[in-house]
């Protein structure tokens, strides 16, 4: 039986997080090592009802557990929550040195909430323009299939550690301007709006 649980500040917000309604995504478990080196994390999806200064909202939200083992690269990874209870995230972690670059993994998953179904891209194109509100494109073509999803970013906060190396992580928050999908059988008109946080992050450290 699922446990009830609440989220309340008197004066900003008051919540309660359920359990994932049927069909939509609500446990997702992912890992990658290499030798002696790597991640795993896992993540479980929830509902919500409640207020926020003042207001009723609605919608999904997660929590996440993440491991690494090894050193920090660079990275792009972002996960975004339609109002049909889709999900897509990406993840491409990389090294770069001078005019050198390697993915050392590269993958989006969309989740089709109306299927029930998960379909997985690899090898993506990601590129981000702009210097402030930044918008970001991200591409992928595997087999039959492609998918195109367009962002802009409304806020963003850096974070700066240093230690052995220098490490910059920033996150935004994104609303999808526009999606399309090939190949499969996904009608993106029905997904809604969607709205996810996004990870830029620069730099090595140990």
């Amino acid at each position: 039986m699922f446990n009830l649980y609440k989220k309340r500040n008197k004066e900003i917000a008051n919540f309660k997080i359920t359990e994932s309604t049927a069909h939509s995504k609500s446990f997702e478990f992912s890992s990658y090592f290499k030798l002696f080196a790597g991640f795993a994390l896992i993540n479980l999806y929830f509902d919500f009802t409640g207020t926020l200064n003042g207001e009723n909202f609605m919608g999904k939200c997660y929590v996440q557990k993440v491991v690494v083992i090894g050193p920090f690269v660079p990275w792009y990874w972002g996960r975004i929550v339609f109002s049909n209870g889709s999900v897509l995230t990406y993840f491409e972690p990389r090294i770069e040195i001078l005019m050198f670059e390697h993915k050392i993994r590269s993958i989006l998953e969309f989740y089709a909430h109306s299927k029930a179904q998960t379909y997985i891209f690899k090898n993506l194109n990601i590129k981000k323009f702009g210097k402030k509100n930044q918008r970001w494109l991200i591409t992928a073509n595997e087999g039959k299939g492609k998918i195109s999803i367009s962002l802009k970013s409304y806020a963003s906060h850096k974070f700066i550690f240093e230690k052995i190396g220098l490490f910059t992580y920033i996150e935004y928050l994104c609303e999808v301007t526009n999606i399309s999908v090939e190949g499969f059988d996904i009608d993106t008109k029905n997904l809604g709006s969607g709205f996810g946080l996004i990870e830029d992050a620069r730099g090595y450290i140990l």
